[in-house]
């Protein structure tokens, strides 16, 4: 699936993260960090890059920033 996002123009960590809030709902970077494998910082970097897109959005919970998909059809369009 990782390799059909990037055919479609994402970078290789935008697939990464887009698939790991997939798997995972409603998470923090943390949960995504240890999924993924790849720096805080550039978590929170591609992150901030897939809200651009309208792919995910964040919300405050518990004073804690949670991100999760807005609608996977949205990739297919």
């Amino acid at each position: 699936m990782q390799n059909q996002l990037e055919k479609l123009g994402y970078s290789p960590n935008q697939a990464k993260i887009y698939l790991a809030v997939l798997e995972l709902g409603q998470t923090t970077v943390g949960p995504i960090v240890k999924k993924t494998g790849l720096h805080r910082q550039i978590v929170y970097n591609t992150l901030e890059e897939l809200e651009k897109c309208e792919l995910l959005q964040s919300t405050i919970k518990n004073n804690r920033q949670n991100f999760e998909i807005i609608d996977p059809q949205k990739i297919i369009d």
